[in-house]
């Protein structure tokens, strides 16, 4: 009689079916019902710039917020720390230090991570023009409006201009960057309100308030446009 010994060991099935485990979901992954993969939210690179990469980025900044500023103290027959920054000035000299603060930045950031400033560029610009542009085209609207030509309208402009100006550039510049909605749209946060003092300073210029038209606003809008232009460069 031949008797067949049935093999019950099942170790080499299981140690072939334990590889797999390591490609098994996680329980602590995620996908959200409601947007699916595009709502995760994908963290920047944390590549730090060094002394001479910052430096650059600051030469590039500041070189491209003082030659538009050169240009308009022949134009208007003034000293360059005593221009008068109209709508025109306050959107060439913001641009003039994002695109030195990002062309810096591209030269000097060994990551390559030239994309991002780009992006974050297209950002910063927007978020300095199109709140100043929102109320100049309101300002307008007031002046041809007869009952509206008072300090209260102003004051309404303003704020509108301000606050709205920023929410519209955010939806501008991603539409810009991302125009097929691909990825998650750059948001707003409290940092960029803070930084975007500029807005609130160069709108205020426009004003032309009683009491900040004697401060003088436009004398520190050269340099938060130049801390602009830093912000793109240097980002990752």
């Amino acid at each position: 009689m031949i008797y067949t010994i049935k093999n019950t060991d099942n170790t080499g099935y299981n140690k072939k079916r334990n590889v797999f485990k390591k490609f098994q979901t996680s329980s602590n992954f995620h996908v959200p019902a409601h947007g699916g993969l595009r709502d995760l939210r994908v963290k920047s690179t944390t590549h730090k710039l060094g002394f001479w990469e910052k430096s650059g980025v600051i030469i590039g900044s500041v070189a491209g917020t003082i030659l538009p500023m050169i240009y308009f103290a022949k134009r208007q027959n003034a000293k360059i720390y005593n221009l008068n920054f109209g709508l025109k000035e306050m959107i060439t000299v913001g641009a003039g230090s994002i695109f030195g603060g990002v062309a810096a930045g591209i030269l000097s950031d060994k990551s390559k991570n030239h994309k991002n400033k780009i992006n974050e560029g297209i950002f910063q610009f927007f978020n300095a023009t199109v709140p100043p542009l929102v109320f100049a085209g309101l300002t307008k609207i007031q002046e041809k409006t007869k009952f509206a030509k008072n300090k209260a309208v102003s004051i309404l402009n303003t704020i509108v201009g301000l606050t709205g100006g920023m929410f519209l550039a955010a939806k501008v510049s991603n539409l810009v960057i991302d125009p097929y909605d691909k990825v998650p749209d750059r948001k707003l946060t409290m940092k960029d309100a803070v930084v975007n003092i500029d807005d609130a300073l160069g709108v205020f210029a426009l004003a032309k308030f009683p009491l900040i038209d004697k401060l003088h606003p436009e004398k520190v809008l050269p340099a938060i446009y130049a801390w602009c232009g830093y912000r793109a460069g240097q980002s990752n």
